[in-house]
């Protein structure tokens, strides 16, 4: 078995989806952006720490997925170019230890998702409120499907364990 010696930890995954649609060159075009959050184990590759000019620091996290696509269950690894650079990693800006912790965060994004998915509704159309009942009911079997997407990784992933890492300590696990 192959080795990997990445630290464990969960973040928050965005999943991305069609919101709508957008004109393009000579007809309309799909628009995508992030439809839901999620739970997910990765595998941390990096941290940055950007300063600005005014003192204060942000720190982010470069992270690899296992499992990032929607509609495809094909396991990612940390995969590195000849210049040994991570080329599939995503930069986020939290990790957490626990998944409830994250679990929280990610259910908070959801919520702000859910009170903004109805708002292209036209109120001057007659059935307006049946029309953000429907938009809300869209966005909430959309995210019961993502919830089913956070199950199957969790229970693919359960190989990747995470360890409190403690200075001086190899952080070995086997795929």
């Amino acid at each position: 078995m192959e080795q990997i010696n990445y630290p464990v930890k969960y973040a928050i995954l965005g999943i991305k989806g069609q919101i709508g649609w957008t004109l393009g060159g000579n007809e309309l075009e799909r628009e995508y952006a992030v439809s839901g959050y999620i739970v997910s184990k990765v595998y941390l590759v990096g941290e940055k720490i950007k300063y600005n000019s005014d003192g204060t620091s942000e720190k982010s996290y470069q992270v690899v997925f296992p499992y990032s696509e929607f509609k495809n269950m094909r396991r990612e690894k940390p995969s590195y170019d000849i210049n040994y650079q991570c080329w599939n990693y995503t930069d986020v800006l939290q990790v957490f230890e626990d998944f409830e912790q994250a679990k929280e965060i990610a259910n908070e994004k959801n919520s702000k998702l859910r009170a903004k998915c109805w708002l292209h509704v036209s109120f001057k159309a007659p059935d307006w409120e049946n029309k953000i009942k429907e938009k809300t009911n869209e966005f909430d079997n959309r995210l019961k499907s993502y919830m089913e997407f956070e199950q199957k990784i969790l229970k693919e992933t359960e190989d990747m364990i995470i360890i409190k890492e403690e200075k001086g300590k190899s952080r070995v696990r086997e795929l």
